[in-house]
């Protein structure tokens, strides 16, 4: 589920050790491989922690 801006994001298919990492950084202050900062990525980096394939494709070229 998508969090509010009071409560943090959580999914029944993503395991807690990941959440907590994807939660731990600021996203904003990463550089991506795009050019632009990492904060476009969370949502497909959620996408890509519940298994989604397509997710897994989206990120090629970016943060990591």
């Amino acid at each position: 589920m998508r969090g509010t801006d009071n409560t943090p994001r959580t999914s029944p298919l993503v395991p807690d050790a990941v959440e907590a990492q994807i939660g731990r950084h600021d996203w904003e202050a990463i550089a991506c491989g795009c050019g632009r900062d990492a904060g476009h990525l969370v949502d497909t980096l959620w996408a890509a922690a519940e298994g989604h394939p397509a997710a897994f494709r989206a990120l090629e070229g970016h943060a990591f």
